[in-house]
């Protein structure tokens, strides 16, 4: 066994067993769905692009010099017929792919904006943080969320401190890069 699988067993584990339940768990929940729809859109997108590359001549070169955005919204918009020949099943294929790619950037959207009211139902001070948006929010939540019975136990680990000291460093940090300072680029944990 690992190392982080010994911890456990050894009584050495700094974090507390997740509750799963509550909006700490629905912000995890919706961020495994929003993960597994990205990676179906950029393999559809990877498709249609090697589709489009290996197309017969006429469609190929209709598609040459288009954006991914274009050719996207482009094939969406075949309407290929029923023939059998390679031109109309490319179209097809073409066509199916980049409504996939259209369905899932849909979804992405509704997944964002539901996790984005978790997290401001959760961490409101999330949102007030300076340069911090909804999927970052949603990233920090079980370091920063008040419902999670132990801090991060990385913050733990590395310095001993409460997640609430970490978000008093970072605030700090906004602070003196919006005055042009260095130091926020000091890392708050560093021993001597």
């Amino acid at each position: 066994m690992r190392s982080p699988q010994r911890a456990p067993l050894a009584g050495e584990a700094l974090g507390a067993p997740k509750s799963k339940n509550g909006n700490v768990e629905g912000v995890r929940a919706l961020g495994v769905a929003r993960t597994s729809a990205n990676k179906s859109r950029t393999q559809s997108l990877n498709q249609i692009r090697s589709l489009a590359s290996t197309a017969p001549s006429e469609l190929r070169e209709q598609l040459r010099d288009l954006t991914i955005t274009v050719i996207v919204r482009t094939c969406a918009a075949f309407r290929p017929g029923n023939d059998t020949d390679v031109a109309t099943i490319s179209k097809l294929t073409l066509r199916a792919l980049s409504r996939r790619v259209q369905y899932l950037d849909e979804e992405v959207e509704m997944l964002d904006a539901r996790r984005t009211e978790l997290v401001k139902q959760v961490a409101p001070e999330l949102f007030a943080a300076h340069g911090l948006g909804p999927h970052t929010a949603a990233t920090l939540l079980p370091v920063n969320s008040t419902t999670t019975a132990a801090p991060s136990a990385y913050l733990v680990k590395k310095a001993g401190v409460h997640s609430t000291d970490f978000w008093e460093w970072v605030r700090a940090a906004d602070e003196a890069y919006d005055r042009g300072s260095r130091d926020w680029v000091t890392d708050p944990f560093a021993s001597g």
